[in-house]
């Protein structure tokens, strides 16, 4: 990854091993989008502790920066899900975009 890269991903409080890619955009009225698809992990299902998830490719979730400085920034973050044998569909937690929760 680049310098550019690098710098947004620390400023969304990712971990670089937790980012398969990211990009941004400005548009004309000096918007910034960024664009980050989540790296896909090992994980064990929560509710049976199942670890032969399957994919279920992936959801996007438009995520707010809480701080003033950013307003001009908006985020979209491609996260990983899965269903497990049990019935249940999953998706990765991260710090920036818990799992399961309501955008």
């Amino acid at each position: 990854m680049g310098h550019t890269e690098t710098i947004l991903i620390s400023l969304l409080n990712l971990s670089p091993g937790s980012v398969e890619s990211i990009h941004s955009s400005t548009d004309e009225s000096n918007h910034l989008s960024i664009f980050v698809t989540l790296a896909r992990r090992k994980m064990d299902c929560p509710y049976c502790g199942n670890s032969a998830l399957l994919s279920k490719g992936f959801y996007t979730r438009s995520v707010s920066v809480p701080n003033r400085a950013f307003e001009d920034i908006s985020v979209s973050l491609k996260v990983p899900r899965y269903k497990c044998s049990c019935g249940h569909n999953i998706s990765d937690s991260y710090a920036m975009s818990p799992a399961n929760s309501k955008d």
